[in-house]
């Protein structure tokens, strides 16, 4: 089941609403917060650090190539808009929990 911060923009194409806190002690995944997935990331916010490593932690649990996914906006903002390219819906269960 889609969470409510997902939107499909066309076939094969997903928007994810995230809430990106920094500087963490882990990566982890904290639940809905405001209609946003709340993120937990170790990188620093600095120099695109935590942009980089968001993309690579939802790849990473959403089973596809980085390259799938990329900032659309919030590059300097903690509330960021995520695009996930991909042909088969990703199995979102694992995100929200």
């Amino acid at each position: 089941m889609r969470p409510d911060c997902v939107t499909s923009v066309e076939k094969g194409l997903f928007r994810l609403n995230v809430w990106v806190q920094p500087g963490a002690k882990k990566n982890a995944f904290c639940g809905l917060h405001q209609g946003y997935l709340k993120l937990k990331i170790q990188a620093p916010p600095s120099e695109g650090r935590a942009n980089k490593e968001v993309v690579a932690f939802l790849a990473r649990h959403l089973g596809i190539k980085r390259t799938r996914v990329r900032v659309e906006s919030g590059q300097k903002a903690r509330k960021k808009s995520i695009l996930i390219n991909t042909n088969n819906e990703p199995d979102w269960s694992g995100i929200t929990e």
